[in-house]
């Protein structure tokens, strides 16, 4: 494990100790190292340390266990053989993505984990989690496939504008995006990739561009 993920565990532990009652921000930010690194590509379950993070959150070992199983698998999408890449200036919104998908991940981990831990019937919760995680990663292909579709439409653009279009009864959330200019390097969101069933999808502007 490297010194990144070594240094977020002592520093989750910290935060732990501390604030017993208020540390998923740590855990979700320990979880992120963990799923961003080099170690993780291969893995199918949480090391013991971050288990043990877990326990000590409150969830039970099981929960904690079997819900990083889950989120170990299948392994996540748009990662070198070093893991998951850095957020740098002006990189595509498919890299973009893929920088985020390890604290998605990790947040996915920390809920499943507490829906198991509370679970009347804990076999039950456990095949609902296994169709809550399908569905997490369908939600993130199709986020990488709509962040593919926003580069190649803004490749096009000649003012390096983008307008949002939305499709007929649009949800709340992407009617107030409808018509909206963007710029690639800094969109509203990613359309396509709104909600499960969006279909919204961006065009390139050519008309007057605002300062």
């Amino acid at each position: 494990m490297d010194a990144t993920v070594r240094a977020l565990m002592a520093l989750a532990r910290a935060k732990a100790a501390k604030q017993p009652d208020r540390d998923d921000d740590a855990l979700v930010a320990l979880l992120t190292a963990w799923f961003a690194s080099q170690p993780a590509i291969a893995a199918t379950a949480l090391p013991d340390d971050l288990v043990a993070a877990l326990v000590a959150r409150g969830f039970t070992q099981r929960a904690a266990i079997e819900a990083g199983e889950l989120g170990s698998d299948p392994t996540m999408a748009g990662r070198s053989r070093y893991g998951a890449p850095a957020v740098k200036p002006n990189m595509t919104t498919q890299r973009r993505v893929a920088t985020e998908e390890p604290e998605l991940r990790a947040r996915y981990v920390v809920a499943a984990a507490e829906r198991l831990t509370d679970a009347d019937d804990y076999d039950v919760a456990l095949a609902r989690e296994k169709t809550y995680r399908d569905q997490h990663v369908a939600a993130g292909r199709n986020r990488r496939k709509a962040a593919r579709e926003l580069d190649r439409v803004a490749a096009t653009s000649k003012t390096g504008w983008l307008v949002w279009r939305c499709g007929d009864h649009p949800e709340p959330e992407c009617k107030a995006l409808n018509n909206r200019i963007f710029t690639v390097d800094n969109p509203p969101g990613i359309p396509g990739a709104m909600h499960p069933n969006c279909k919204c999808w961006s065009e390139p502007y050519g008309g007057f561009v605002p300062v």
